[in-house]
Order: C-alpha cells, then structure tokens, then sequence
C-alpha cells in the first residue's frame, strides 16, 4: 500500500515536472542571490551585483517555467479554445454565439497573445533566459579571473567560468534539439539511432544532464568557499542552490519541451473531449454539406497544436461521435439561425 502511495507521488510530479523544476530554480536562483550579496570577499556593491544579476535572470527563467509549465486542464481549454476560435474566423467560418461557445468568440489582447505564446512554449522560455544568465556568468568569471588573487579565487573563478558555459550548452541543446515522438512503425536500430532516438524524445534530457554537470561545478566552488572561510557561513547559500538545482534538473528531465497536456494523456483527452463539445456546435451550425470539410480542417488544426497528443483521425472519430451522440448532425432545421439555436440546446456546457 505504501509503495502504491510512494508510486502515485512520484507519477504526480512526474505530471507537473516541469512547473516543479521551475518552482524548485527559483529557490536555487535565490540561493545565488543571496551568496552573491552576503558574500564578505566582495567589497562593492557593484562586484556583489554583477554576480547576482546571475541569479536574477535565472530566476526569470524558473519564473516562466513555473508560471507556465504543465497548465491546468481549465487553462489548456482555454488557450486551445482561444486558438481554434481565431483560426475559425481566419477561415471565415461563422460561430454561434452561445454561452458554450464563448471562449472561441472572445477575442485575444497583447497580453493574452503574449502569454498564450508563453505557455506554448515554457521550457524554451526558461531555456533561453538561462542562455542570457549563462552569458552573464561567463563574463562574471572573467572579471574575477583577471583581478584574482591566490589560488582559491583563481579556482572560483574558473568555476564560475565553466558553470556559464556548461548552463549555455544546456540551454541551447534544449533550444535547438527538436522534439520528436518515437515512431512505432519505424523503430530505431543501432545504438547511434537508438541515442538519437532516446535523446529526440525528450530534448530537455539532454539538458537536464548538462546542468547536472554545472551542479558539480557549484558543489566544487561551495566546498572552496568553506575550506577558504567555514565561519562565514556564506558556502551554505551555494550549497543550497546546487541542492535545489539537482532536484529541479531531475524534474526537467521528465517534462517535455511544450509543458503541455500532452505529457499527461488522462488530461490530454478530457481536454480534447471538452473542446468536441464547443466545436460541434460550430459544425452543426453549418450547412449539411460542409460539415465533413469542417471536421477535417478541425481535426486537422488541432491534431497541429504541439501540446496535442491525439492524431487528426482520432480527434475526427471524437468530433463525430459528439455530433452523432446528440443527434445534431441530422434532421437539423433548415435556417442557420434555427440550426445555431438546436446545437446550442441540445449540446452541453463542456465540463472542466
């Protein structure tokens, strides 16, 4: 019983591990701030500032994991619902006004388009803002380097120095790397394939593997930090971001790049479920003859959304059976107005 309850933890992180990396960065991105500012071998606040502007742009990085990652199943429907609305009009594909179809009519402001841009894409967010840290951490070991003096702040330096680059790489492989689901029919062979194939699946592996390398990085700088002064207690702070750090990494190795539904199957189809309910009444409201074309070209868009897991045939045999189930797609009214009207009475309210 206890193994089962250990089990279920462990499944329910794994479906919300990107916003738990994102979460636990931040606590490590504050241990950075807080070394950098308390740190008693920096005399200016322009030198404690420069290293924890580090911390800071991290922090932005973790902000948007842990903001956008993994959203709820409420807000995947309402950002799908957003979408499909605006491709509808694209289309010029006219839309009921019901109070079920609502989300798809309402239209999107600069900050709803910017996040909704966010939560397409947070692990790349996240990714990119670690890259412009990484950059700033390089630059930080460089100036200490120059202006160190003896072999432990040389050796910081340097720490510092490898810490940005292996953060860059991490974040570039996990900006760059496009992610592929493995193909059953085609499976890989060979190990080349075989890595390829593993790595493809889950770009974030790869950088979660490179920042586990930085982490060893900050555990050698806050073991110089304590042999060079215990009684400061300054180390403990660095020990805490590399602690947190190795949590969140592990967690980023779960999550795939969209942070979507589409890592959580479950979610994935009740949200799918809910949007064949506001799209059938949309179909249903147009003329017998288009409806096929207006369920593929449907399907079809939504099978494109990257967070969607289902293939555009499945979301079509989802589509019609709605249609089917509630008997809207025959003996429908002959006015559009009268056919709105029927699709919107007899369609419930998607549920949540």
């Amino acid at each position: 019983m206890e193994k089962e309850k250990n089990s279920s933890k462990i499944d329910g992180l794994k479906k919300q591990s990107l916003k738990v990396a994102g979460i636990s960065y931040l606590i490590g991105d504050a241990g950075i701030i807080a070394a950098a500012l308390t740190d008693p071998k920096k005399d200016s606040w322009k030198e404690k500032g420069r290293h924890a502007a580090v911390g800071a742009y991290w922090a932005l990085g973790g902000l948007a994991a842990a903001r956008y990652g993994n959203p709820t199943a409420e807000k995947e429907l309402e950002l799908l619902s957003k979408r499909l609305g605006e491709y509808l009009k694209k289309q010029h594909i006219e839309i009921p006004d019901s109070p079920t179809t609502a989300a798809l009519i309402k239209p999107n402001g600069v900050i709803d388009t910017i996040e909704d841009f966010l939560y397409q894409h947070p692990s790349q967010a996240l990714n990119t803002i670690y890259a412009m840290g990484a950059g700033q951490q390089i630059y930080s070991g460089i100036k200490d380097l120059k202006k160190a003096i003896g072999s432990n702040d040389k050796l910081l330096a340097r720490f510092d120095i490898s810490s940005g680059i292996l953060v860059a790489a991490g974040a570039l492989a996990g900006l760059l790397i496009k992610e592929k689901q493995p193909d059953p029919t085609h499976p890989a062979h060979g190990s080349w394939q075989k890595a390829m194939a593993w790595v493809q699946e889950k770009p974030l592996r790869v950088s979660g593997w490179l920042y586990h390398a930085n982490n060893a990085t900050m555990l050698g700088a806050t073991y110089v930090k304590y042999k060079a002064n215990p009684e400061s207690k300054n180390y403990l702070w660095r020990a805490l971001t590399a602690t947190s750090y190795i949590f969140a990494n592990t967690m980023l190795q779960f999550s795939s790049k969209s942070g979507g539904t589409a890592s959580n199957p479950q979610q994935d189809h009740e949200t799918m479920a809910a949007l064949a309910d506001k799209s059938a009444i949309v179909i249903a409201a147009q003329p017998k003859e288009v409806q096929e074309a207006l369920i593929e070209q449907i399907s079809g868009f939504l099978a494109s959304q990257h967070e969607v897991s289902l293939k555009a045939p499945e979301i079509a045999q989802l589509l019609h059976d709605k249609l089917n189930a509630r008997s809207i797609s025959s003996n429908q009214p002959a006015s559009w107005t009268e056919r709105a009207e029927a699709a919107a009475q007899t369609t419930p309210s998607a549920t949540r």
